[in-house]
């Protein structure tokens, strides 16, 4: 691997190697339906939480998310759960509807309905095209599928190493992919809490592909393929309305 470069930390995902086509917080029970969203004093309608897009209140779904883990109805760019998914699940915090930071509760079961098994696809068109081949991410559990469960799988799956094979197919497609790759994996390094050294010895890693677009806004459940999957959407630190805390 060349040497680290100093290049700006907001850098571009890279393309895929082959064509595009403190605090406690409030148990899943107990959630507030209207999470950033109106209040029933307002007179305005209440919504299913976990629910993207929003389903009126009382109306049955077939799969129903935690809170914690959806995009918000009100301002997709401000997820309740701000986290970098190059760091582990336990930097994840919670942003509450009072706007404050808080300790999220992970222990929490990720999805209300009885499931054993969750499978995530990515909204993000670049990591779309990069899980072509590799597959989606599966979460499996013979009990409760915990939230925790769930972020660690997403980062378990990105901290993969990027194999020789694919780094050459995307250097091949876009010169440029290089540097991004580079960029993206030198900011990660020097924002890490691990030995500089130790990490850099692991290589490129796949959350290096993609870039500053690294930044969880939230699961939408949706119908694919015979089966209900969990789209994944990122976003640019600069989206984020609030900045991380670490």
């Amino acid at each position: 691997m060349p040497a680290w470069p100093t290049l700006s930390p907001f850098g571009n995902p890279a393309i895929p190697p082959h064509s595009m086509t403190m605090t406690t917080s409030t148990p899943f029970g107990q959630a507030n339906l209207t999470l950033f969203g109106p209040s029933r004093e307002d007179g305005a309608p209440l919504w299913m939480s976990g629910t993207f897009p929003p389903i009126p209140y009382g109306i049955a779904v077939p799969i129903q998310l935690n809170p914690l883990l959806i995009v918000n109805p009100n301002d997709p760019n401000c997820p309740p759960l701000q986290w970098d998914v190059s760091r582990r699940p336990d930097t994840a915090v919670q942003f509450t509807g009072r706007e404050l930071y808080v300790k999220p509760d992970l222990d929490q079961e990720a999805v209300a309905q009885d499931v054993h098994r969750i499978v995530i696809q990515s909204g993000a068109p670049s990591l779309a095209s990069w899980m072509q081949r590799w597959g989606p991410i599966e979460v499996t559990s013979a009990g409760k599928i915990t939230a925790y469960d769930v972020l660690e799988a997403v980062y378990q799956y990105l901290q993969i190493p990027l194999t020789p094979r694919e780094y050459k197919k995307a250097i091949k497609l876009d010169p440029e992919n290089a540097r991004r790759f580079h960029e993206a994996a030198y900011w990660r390094i020097a924002t890490s809490s691990q030995i500089a050294s130790v990490e850099q010895a692991q290589g490129l890693k796949r959350v290096d592909v993609l870039g500053d677009y690294k930044y969880f806004r939230g699961f939408r459940p949706v119908w694919h393929e015979g089966l209900w999957a969990v789209i994944m959407e990122l976003g640019a630190r600069g989206v984020l309305n609030h900045p991380m805390v670490y």
